[in-house]
């Protein structure tokens, strides 16, 4: 007799194995994403660093306020939304799965002029591979 197509067992294995990789590749793809997340607000944020500075060294007093308009940044495009304060420029990264709620900081110290970078409120599922080089968790 002879095979024209499949039978109902392949057509269900062939599924399976599809589901499978479809559900390995969502995952791989989520924390691609919420590692470009992390990364974007961390670029964003240490773009205003240099104007920062500037202000700084002019002795012009940095106002605290929930934008960095200060340092010509108009608004948030990788973070969710801007904090400034006295010597620290924050980022509040924009919700995705494992990171929401997280907030990206660089600090200065107005000793050394050195910035620190530190993420907190991150949720239990925040993984270590989406902190930027030289960012520790607080």
């Amino acid at each position: 007799m002879k095979k024209n197509g499949f039978t109902i067992v392949e057509l269900m294995i062939s599924l399976l194995i599809l589901a499978i990789l479809a559900s390995i590749s969502f995952s791989i793809y989520q924390k691609f994403y919420s590692k470009t997340l992390v990364l974007g607000c961390f670029a964003e944020i240490s773009s205003a660093r240099s104007a920062f500075e500037i202000i700084k060294n002019e002795s012009i007093n940095i106002i605290p306020s929930d934008n960095l308009i200060q340092l010509n940044i108009n608004s948030a495009t990788s973070c969710k939304y801007h904090q400034i304060k006295v010597d620290e420029i924050i980022g509040h990264i924009a919700d995705g799965n494992n990171i929401s709620g997280s907030k990206i900081s660089l600090t200065r110290n107005p000793v050394s002029a050195e910035w620190q970078c530190q993420i907190y409120d991150t949720p239990s599922k925040f993984q270590s591979d989406y902190l930027p080089n030289g960012c520790t968790l607080k």
